[in-house]
């Protein structure tokens, strides 16, 4: 019997810039040449995981989005799709935009994954936007209102607020 090995990506894994050490690279790479069965389990897209994996011979599906996929690393397929209950994603974003936070939607349609984002949004929203944008990030989508996600299957809501001190 072997043992699955599961990390997680920010703060565990990657440095601080959000990329995968020299170091690090090469102990993975030493641990799967092994045959060691490991995988990554993240609060990011499979996208975002490609952008700093991708060149590892990561076998195993890859859990996404804190379980709203379980995807191939290397196609980006989702085997499994596990969408937030359409009360609960409605509930926690009114909650959240009447807090005055903006909120992204990331939904799962049959045509493929989608990210609403705000046109009037944070400038930590801001950051993250640019990011997905010099990857080619096919699921931006930049729009007045992102509750226009909630009528598909939302599978993430995101926000994101600078810190202050």
């Amino acid at each position: 019997m072997s043992t699955l090995f599961v990390s997680d990506l920010d703060g565990t894994l990657l440095d601080r810039q959000g990329g995968l050490s020299d170091v690090s690279r090469r102990a993975l790479e030493r641990l799967l040449d092994r045959g060691v069965p490991f995988t990554v389990a993240s609060a990011r897209s499979v996208i975002s995981m490609q952008s700093v994996l991708l060149d590892l011979p990561i076998r195993l599906p890859v859990v996404c989005f804190n379980g709203g996929f379980v995807s191939e690393l290397h196609t980006g397929r989702h085997l499994h799709v596990f969408p937030l209950a359409q009360d609960a994603a409605q509930g926690a974003h009114r909650m959240a935009t009447a807090r005055g936070l903006s909120v992204m939607v990331s939904t799962h349609t049959p045509q493929g994954d989608r990210l609403y984002v705000p046109t009037a949004h944070t400038p930590g929203i801001a950051l993250y936007v640019a990011a997905r944008q010099s990857f080619g990030d096919p699921r931006l989508r930049l729009v007045d209102d992102a509750s226009v996600g909630l009528r598909e299957d939302v599978t993430c809501l995101t926000a994101i607020a600078m810190r202050t001190n």
